[in-house]
């Protein structure tokens, strides 16, 4: 039949179906990847620009507020030295007020920008200046008030006044160049930033470019290996559909040798149940039918072979007027070979005076022959049945003699299970050797 179907398929080679493996899932796997990290590294690149203009918004805001404050600070720093001026001048107490309501909003300025400023040098020095010339120009406000302009004007106009002027102005320069150099800082950094994201972003476009290459290569290899895959599928299924009408040919006559085999060994099989049935009706012939009709002793028995043929046996024989031999014998398995070994057991412990029995020997009395003794019956049964011999198949036997005038039993157990007795009071205990009566 397999060359049959080889034949039918065209090209002299068994053909076999070739499913979609887990590899032509490879490509779908390896799209989906690409797609995941190009949204992956777009999201990043988005995230990186808005980053960078959130940070560059933040540094063009402080630069522009760095600005406005250096230009607050010089313009106050005027009005502050004005005001004292022009109130020595004319004594006009207006130019006081003026000049105490810009102190404050100068002092908040400086404060700003010197925390825009991570490292401000000169600073004590110009805050020493900055409260000397305040004392000055206060004491100018005092004598302004008191009518003395002269000596108003002369602190104003003094060497010390001009020397902490020079100090605080050297500070206020010195505080805008390092407002200079902060803005300036604060933008290369921002420039280095957005040059080194413009070049990761440059590199990352390169490699999804590149990718994406790849990756429509081999979806392009793998749509042409599908469109193979897909023809030979066709072809596959073609021969399949033949091969398919062949072996349902095949089938059909195997079911109807199947039917014709099956009657032929539907009647063997009753035959053998038939023969069977006839062995088992021969092997029960071979049990007891009535126990022996003995002064002093009674005999029981119970018999249930678990198969039509067992390997069981039993007997109950009178060999003479004052003895009576009992065995069970019990053949491993069941069925054919069991119940021919145990047959063959029954014809040697028989009670004829023949050659073939092994429980008796033949005297010159024929109603008083020589009795074996059991342990002399199981050694010869040994001997004669060896299991290499025997097929592998084996017994286990209870053999004994009771001699009815004595009441002794002699009794040989080989390989059985034990023994046990019941005694008059019907309890129940291993049988040890004991008179029968006790």
């Amino acid at each position: 039949m397999d060359q049959n179907l080889r034949g039918r398929s065209g090209d002299g080679a068994e053909r076999t179906a070739q499913p979609f493996s887990r590899r032509s899932q490879g490509p779908i796997r390896f799209l989906s990847v690409a797609w995941l990290i190009t949204v992956v590294v777009l999201l990043a690149f988005l995230w990186c620009a808005y980053d960078s203009y959130r940070r560059f918004e933040d540094t063009a805001r402080r630069n522009f507020r760095i600005q406005e404050l250096r230009g607050q600070i010089i313009h106050l720093d005027e009005v502050l030295t004005m005001s004292a001026r022009m109130a020595a001048a004319t004594g006009d107490d207006r130019w006081e007020s003026r000049y105490n309501q810009h102190v404050p909003e100068l002092d908040t300025a400086i404060e700003e920008a010197m925390t825009l400023v991570t490292d401000a040098q000169g600073t004590e020095q110009t805050d020493a200046a900055n409260v000397a010339l305040i004392e000055l120009e206060a004491q100018a406000f005092d004598l302004a008030r008191q009518g003395r302009l002269t000596e108003a004007q002369e602190t104003l106009l003094s060497e010390e006044y001009a020397a902490h002027k020079a100090i605080y102005a050297e500070g206020m320069q010195t505080l805008g160049r390092q407002l200079e150099q902060a803005t300036e800082s604060a933008m290369q950094s921002q420039q280095r930033r957005i040059a080194f994201q413009l070049i990761g972003g440059i590199v990352a476009i390169v490699l999804l470019v590149v990718g994406w290459v790849v990756v429509i290569r081999v979806v392009h290899q793998w749509r042409r290996d599908l469109s193979e895959k897909h023809q030979r599928l066709i072809d596959e299924l073609a021969w399949r559909k033949e091969a398919e009408e062949e072996l349902r040919q095949h089938r059909d006559h195997l079911d109807e040798l199947v039917k014709i085999r099956t009657a032929e060994l539907s009647a063997a099989n009753e035959k053998m149940k038939s023969d069977l049935e006839a062995a088992a009706k021969v092997q029960q012939s071979l049990l007891p039918t009535a126990a022996p009709d003995v002064a002093g002793a009674t005999f029981a028995w119970h018999y249930k072979p678990c198969d039509e043929l067992a390997g069981d046996i039993l007997n109950v024989i009178q060999l003479d007027p004052t003895h009576v031999a009992i065995y069970v014998a019990d053949v491993s398995g069941h069925g054919v070979a069991a119940s021919l070994l145990s047959f063959a057991i029954s014809r040697m412990l028989t009670a004829e005076q023949s050659a073939a029995s092994l429980v008796v020997r033949p005297t010159d009395d024929p109603a008083r022959p020589h009795i074996m003794p059991p342990i002399e019956v199981a050694t010869e049964l040994n001997r004669r049945f060896p299991m290499a011999a025997s097929g592998g198949k084996y017994f286990t036997l209870i053999y004994g003699v009771l001699d009815l005038e004595t009441g002794e039993f002699t009794l040989v157990s080989a390989g059985h299970p034990a023994d046990s007795r019941t005694g008059t009071r019907g309890d129940h205990a291993p049988w040890n050797g004991d008179r029968l009566d006790a």
